[in-house]
């Protein structure tokens, strides 16, 4: 029986090296209290093949963002073996992201005043397999977590003050690598330096002031243009 699931393991791990699951966020929060980016959700077409469902792994789309809102669209995924949905959105409120508290999965955007936080948690737990003491249990959710390919990232218009993911050299864009089996903590806090919104409104200010001295200076071309004279024959 051992030797039975021993192969049975390394005949689903040749299948589980291209990957098992795909979740890759790309999130980008902008000035105008709006977030731009994708989201993506996939298994493996050779795991799915096999009759082995991976897809409670990651945490459902619907639980993270309201799909019927505004500016927010989803498409069938189908790339590099992997088979899903692609969720994409352009400057959605922050309110299209859920966090009512009511599922193990949530991402929350707020502004309070100048500073910008992101909050949220993300359960990759897979089944009972991460407690179990069968090790054929044990070595598959290992398979699963090793094949795992996830990624999410989070770029703000600023500078980030801390936060729980890698912040990029420009400071500004932070990664969190998730792991199946274990729950994931998103908390980042960004900035708006004073200066920077002093600045953006006084550029708001100064093409509006050109635009109004502009349609002035038009008006007063065309009362003051003459009339051309009649010449009599």
């Amino acid at each position: 029986m051992k030797i039975i699931k021993v192969a049975a393991v390394a005949f689903l791990s040749m299948f589980l090296l291209t990957g098992c699951v795909k979740l890759d966020i790309a999130l980008e929060v902008n000035r105008d209290s709006t977030i731009s980016g994708s989201m993506i959700f996939a298994i493996s077409d050779s795991l799915a093949a096999l009759g082995t469902d991976a897809s409670s792994a990651l945490p459902a789309a619907d639980t993270l963002i309201n799909s019927n809102a505004d500016g927010v669209q989803v498409m069938p995924y189908k790339k590099d073996g992997y088979t899903g949905s692609t969720y994409t959105f352009d400057h959605v409120p922050f309110s299209a992201f859920k966090s009512d508290g009511t599922t193990s999965n949530d991402i929350k955007v707020t502004r309070t005043g100048d500073r910008i936080k992101l909050t949220g948690t993300l359960d990759f737990s897979y089944g009972d397999t991460a407690e179990s003491t069968d090790p054929f249990s044990n070595l598959l959710a290992q398979s699963f977590t090793s094949a795992a390919d996830m990624k999410i990232s989070v770029k703000f218009p600023v500078k980030v003050l801390n936060s729980t993911g890698t912040i990029s050299e420009d400071g500004k864009t932070v990664t969190w690598v998730p792991k199946l089996g274990e729950k994931l903590d998103l908390t980042t806090v960004v900035e708006i330096p004073k200066g920077l919104q002093r600045s953006s409104l006084l550029i708001y200010a100064g093409v509006l002031v050109a635009l109004v001295l502009s349609l002035l200076l038009l008006v007063r071309m065309r009362k003051t243009r003459k009339p051309e004279a009649d010449f009599e024959i």
